[in-house]
């Protein structure tokens, strides 16, 4: 009882940040308030793809002028089932009512990854000065028992840092549930990840979403959990590995990781783009063998980071903090006999957009794990 109290807590504080009213209407009143030039069909549209299950959709899909149906690439079937937001008008601000689609009829059965809740009206940002803030964090497992504890940690950040987007690595299949229950807008993947924005979502793909800033300014955000996909960290973190066997283990793993490390970016396309990264190893940035104070780094290429690098994405840890000895921006702890590993493999990296700040936040009572917080503006 006490640790759902305190989850109900953590999505209240969310909600916070994200919460929205809702307002719906019926297909015949929805057609009322349309314009004439609509897009929306005299009947409403019945679903002819896909294996056929008779099910209500729930979600309610808001628009300031109307709605019109686009593909989104599924894991299931390649097809694409969301909807994309058509303005008439460039403007931020919104009519006074409105308007509000529910659909009924016929869908396939919904697999990952799996948009939720909705924000009414939706909220575009507001200011000339185009302006993200981002929040990851990356929960290690945990036990139940645990959950808690690690959720009177976050709240406080979520609520403190009103942040336009929290990606959630980790995350428990009881904490999406509530969250899910609460009505925030967000998108479930595989692996226990969550994207939880107030913007509006424009697409959803396998590791990725786009989001519209303004009308017109979109930001593709991409998702690279690969800290439990053979990393080194956890390699050893499970004694998997001799630590004097590391890099032979990361050179046997670094090519299927590379791999899908260049599909999850590869999604993002050509637009701006934000890229939060749980790698599971460190960066070639922090390794160049001139820290003393680290004697067991070498000058060594960690593949990962490298690669994004090549990539066109740059760190923004690194850009906004140069120093690797006066701001290591350790996001791990990991302690191996006598030897103390502590290691930066949490990240936001940035294409075409400008980093203002990163910082990384202290879970209390929590050493294992820190956040990863950035602000950053669009041109």
């Amino acid at each position: 009882m006490r640790i759902r109290r305190i989850g109900i807590g953590l999505l209240c504080s969310i909600f916070i940040v994200f919460g929205y009213s809702c307002k719906t209407y019926s297909y015949p009143e929805a057609r009322l308030i349309i314009p004439s030039t609509r897009s929306i069909p005299e009947t409403p549209p019945i679903s002819t793809y896909g294996p056929q299950k008779e099910v209500e959709i729930a979600e309610t899909i808001i628009t300031p002028a109307s709605v019109q149906p686009v593909e989104v690439t599924t894991a299931e079937d390649s097809q694409r089932v969301v909807y994309e937001v058509i303005v008439e008008e460039p403007r931020l601000s919104l009519p006074e009512e409105p308007m509000a689609v529910k659909l009924s009829g016929t869908a396939p059965t919904q697999t990952l990854p799996k948009l939720f809740g909705t924000i009414d009206p939706p909220m575009y940002l507001k200011t000339d000065i185009h302006q993200v803030k981002a929040l990851l964090i990356r929960l290690p497992p945990i036990d139940s028992a645990l959950l808690d504890t690690i959720v009177q940690q976050v709240e406080p950040y979520i609520d403190q840092c009103s942040a336009d987007i929290v990606v959630i690595f980790g995350a428990t299949k009881e904490l999406e549930d509530l969250i899910i229950a609460k009505g925030v807008q967000g998108v479930a993947y595989a692996n226990g990840t969550l994207a939880l924005t107030c913007l509006p979502i424009k697409e959803i793909n396998n590791n990725s979403l786009l989001l519209e800033l303004v009308p017109e300014k979109t930001l593709a955000i991409a998702l690279a959990n690969l800290d439990d996909q053979h990393s080194i960290i956890s390699a050893l973190k499970q004694r998997d590995v001799e630590l004097e066997q590391w890099e032979d283990e990361v050179k046997a793993t670094s090519d299927d990781r590379l791999h899908q490390l260049e599909g999850i970016i590869g999604e993002t396309k050509d637009v701006p783009a934000l890229l939060f990264a749980s790698l599971g190893e460190p960066s070639h940035l922090d390794w160049t063998g001139a820290d003393k104070e680290v004697p067991y780094r070498s000058d060594y290429s960690w593949p990962l980071s490298t690669r994004i690098e090549t990539l066109g994405f740059d760190d923004s840890y690194r850009i906004t903090h140069y120093s690797v000895h006066s701001d290591p921006g350790t996001t791990v702890e990991l302690i191996l006999d006598d030897l103390t590993l502590n290691e930066r493999v949490d990240y936001l990296y940035t294409r075409d957009i400008i980093p203002v700040s990163t910082e990384v936040i202290q879970l209390e009572d929590y050493s294992e794990r820190k956040a990863v917080f950035g602000t950053f503006l669009i041109p």
